[in-house]
């Protein structure tokens, strides 16, 4: 009898230290290779034992799903050639931006029909720029959600520039475009009559030296006189 208990106790110690080979060369959770076909009896003993151990049977470990969504990407440190690249990238881009015409035109104080002469113009052109990629996308087929917010851009656009419009002829009340081309020809002549009355009362050396004098008073009159309305 006392054989039969030895016979048996071995065969248990023998299952429970297949299931801890089992449990310490596997991983039940990420480990790709098949986990060894669990017992199809384990007696009382051998549970007593593996309970005590604190260790769960391969077979009854339960599985781990991993989460939703794609794991997350650890970035890595930039290198100094890339901290190079970024640097230039800024370089350029302050340069861009101090010579831009907006930012000139703020920055020297011009007078607002001129600075909001440049920002309609740039609105129309981002406008423009906005209709060249959606015909370039209707060319292709590519009828998707895309096209309406397109669309619905250009109107936002388009709508600021009518704004900015109204807006500058609010200010030519009170403001005066000395470049506008209606000016200069009205500029031309009123100059033109004076020209011809100073040559008629005047003599031929005087009326000149009088012209040359006031061709050379005339040059760039057109910036002196915008500072008076700064």
């Amino acid at each position: 009898m006392s054989d039969d208990l030895t016979k048996r106790a071995d065969a248990d110690d023998s299952v429970v230290d297949d299931l801890l080979d089992a449990v310490d060369d596997t991983d039940p959770v990420t480990d790709p290779v098949e986990a060894p076909e669990p017992p199809k009896r384990v007696s009382q003993h051998a549970r007593r034992v593996i309970k005590a151990a604190n260790v769960t049977p391969i077979h009854e470990a339960p599985k781990k799903k991993r989460g939703p969504g794609r794991p997350k990407k650890i970035d890595k440190a930039p290198t100094e050639a890339d901290l190079e690249y970024h640097a230039e990238v800024a370089r350029e881009q302050t340069e861009f931006v101090d010579k831009d015409e907006i930012v000139l035109a703020a920055r020297d104080r011009r007078n607002s029909v001129d600075t909001l002469q440049l920002v309609k113009e740039r609105i129309a052109m981002s406008a423009a720029s906005l209709e060249f990629h959606r015909v370039e996308l209707q060319k292709r087929g590519q009828n998707n959600r895309e096209v309406p917010q397109i669309i619905s851009r250009q109107i936002a656009a388009m709508k600021e520039v009518a704004n900015i419009e109204a807006e500058i002829r609010k200010l030519g009340i009170d403001a005066f475009d000395l470049k506008n081309e209606r000016f200069q020809q009205v500029f031309a002549l009123l100059i033109e009559s004076f020209r011809d009355v100073a040559k008629e009362m005047l003599p031929s050396k005087q009326f000149d030296l009088l012209w040359n004098k006031l061709e050379t008073q005339l040059e760039g009159w057109e910036d002196r006189a915008e500072s008076l309305f700064r």
